[in-house]
């Protein structure tokens, strides 16, 4: 009963493994049915009335369900890409091969989910932080003038460093 289409949660590669792996004991059975619960709602009585489903029909059903997601992505990129066009590009390009099978099947391997994820959560506070690195830039302005400044001052600090110990010698030596 544990492995029957009532019990079906879809989960990405990287999720499936960390809840039914050395994590599992994390999930109890009452937080995997929540969760399932509140992604079906009530399209969980479509699903029970699926029948003779096969593989290759899930994998249309898959794909057409993928369409409809890009048709939904698409405008909302092209107005993104009026500000961030080279992002843009980027998961166009990415939403490209997401949308052909023959690339990734029907969604992007393990790892790539991983390095998103990732880089998401890395991310995630970017916006929130934008206003420290606004003051990290304004009290950074015009730093290479002030490296290039305190570059002529070491070189006149070892001129007259040099000038000293040369002095310094002079005198040892009975010279003056």
């Amino acid at each position: 009963m544990r492995n029957s289409f009532k019990n079906l949660l879809l989960l990405c590669v990287p999720h499936h493994t960390t809840i039914d792996g050395t994590s599992s004991a994390d999930y109890p059975v009452e937080v995997l049915e929540s969760w399932k619960a509140s992604r079906e709602g009530e399209s969980v009585e479509a699903l029970e009335r699926l029948t003779g489903l096969t593989e290759a029909r899930l994998g249309e059903m898959l794909a057409e369900a993928q369409g409809q997601v890009l048709d939904q992505v698409r405008p909302a990129l092209a107005e993104f890409s009026k500000t961030a066009p080279e992002l843009a590009g980027l998961l166009n390009t990415l939403l490209d091969e997401l949308a052909d099978p023959r690339i990734h099947g029907f969604g992007i391997d393990p790892d790539s989910i991983s390095l998103f994820s990732d880089a998401a959560r890395s991310l995630g506070s970017f916006e929130d932080n934008v206003h420290v690195f606004a003051n990290a830039v304004d009290k950074l302005g015009g730093l290479e003038e002030k490296a290039k400044s305190l570059m002529t001052a070491a070189k006149g600090l070892e001129a007259a460093a040099s000038a000293i110990q040369s002095a310094i010698a002079d005198m040892a030596r009975g010279r003056r």
